[in-house]
């Protein structure tokens, strides 16, 4: 499954550095798969479960990845758009 994310420039200012469920990329995630009952986000992949039965997995893209050490270092980013490409389990 393919989800376009949107991180904001309110997603930046409200995010979490080091914050694997409140960094920006997870809050763009969390709209993006509709309010996932959990998620998670590292410097490598995201991953989020709508219910017990259903998991979602994937590999960030390098974009993604860049702007993760970026942020949580405490640099300068921007706004950006990416297309998530999620392996899915029920």
């Amino acid at each position: 499954m393919k989800l376009l994310i949107s991180v904001t420039a309110e997603d930046i200012v409200s995010g979490e550095p080091m914050c694997s469920g409140r960094c920006p990329i997870a809050r763009a995630l969390d709209r993006a798969a509709g309010r996932p009952r959990w998620l998670s986000v590292s410097t490598f992949d995201a991953s989020y479960s709508t219910s017990i039965a259903h998991y979602a997995h994937c590999e960030l893209p390098d974009v993604a990845k860049r702007f993760i050490r970026a942020f949580d270092h405490g640099h300068h980013v921007e706004p950006f758009e990416c297309e998530l490409v999620f392996e899915e389990s029920a």
